[in-house]
């Protein structure tokens, strides 16, 4: 129950907000005379939702977000305790994940486009993008493992599999479940744009971009919205349960 009662604010608060930003959009636009409306675009989110096209494209989006999160995610984790061992690899991995952070998007994603399919760019573009994020988030907790907890496992003859089972991932936990709940709406909304630039088949990408070609405002913000939505949503559950579990822990 009180896992619950912890998710069920979460979302609350957050659509509270989401709520007080949609009348203030309805005033505007009632003050303005604009066309589009916040219950136009409701309107729209309804109509989208009840077409088999945006659940397989929705489909087809969380997966390359899921596989792109994934790689990018283990990839740093991995790469983070590594570097926290070995200097050498610290240093190497330095100028490489700089110069990752300092790439264009836009320009990856037009090379990407001319060498692999839209679906491999949107995949390859999110690993690129979230790498780095993660990595640089996660190196602090892997070197800030206390001195004294590594000396112990060595005196008590743990091998590095075990010092990275019992001392490391334990101590890490934290930052792991922090980053990897902001870190998958992130890969989400990296998706979508590059989807909508690489216009990849079966994709909410590729119908916001259909939407725009046709000037049909309403239909690209509501996709937008939904978007907005999920994002909200995952971010407002997977904290209220990794607050819940640790909680329960200590």
């Amino acid at each position: 129950m009180k896992l619950k009662s912890d998710i069920i604010k979460d979302i609350l608060i957050p659509a509270s907000v989401l709520l007080a930003s949609v009348l203030i959009w309805q005033l505007a636009a009632y003050f303005s005379s604009a066309d589009v409306t916040p219950f136009i675009t409701i309107g729209a989110m309804v109509g989208i939702l009840g077409e088999a096209e945006f659940w397989v494209s929705f489909a087809f989006t969380v997966l390359r977000a899921l596989v792109a999160f994934a790689c990018s995610f283990i990839l740093a984790l991995v790469l983070s305790i590594l570097a926290s061992w070995y200097d050498l690899i610290r240093r190497i991995a330095a100028p490489i994940v700089t110069a990752l952070r300092s790439v264009p998007t836009m320009a990856v994603v037009l090379i990407f486009i001319l060498t692999v399919s839209p679906s491999a760019t949107t995949v390859l573009v999110g690993v690129l993008v979230l790498f780095p994020t993660f990595y640089s988030a996660l190196l602090p907790a892997a070197t800030g493992v206390n001195k004294d907890l590594k000396e112990i496992a060595l005196v008590c003859g743990a091998n590095r599999l075990q010092r990275l089972r019992y001392v490391y991932l334990p101590i890490m936990a934290p930052a792991i479940a922090e980053n990897g709940i902001s870190g998958f709406s992130l890969a989400i909304k990296l998706i979508v744009s590059a989807e909508v630039l690489s216009q990849t088949a079966k994709s909410i990408g590729m119908m916001m971009q259909t939407a725009k070609a046709y000037l049909d405002i309403e239909r690209l913000l509501a996709l937008t919205m939904i978007v907005v939505i999920v994002c909200i949503f995952i971010d407002a559950v997977g904290k209220s349960v990794f607050a819940y579990l640790e909680k329960k822990m200590m």
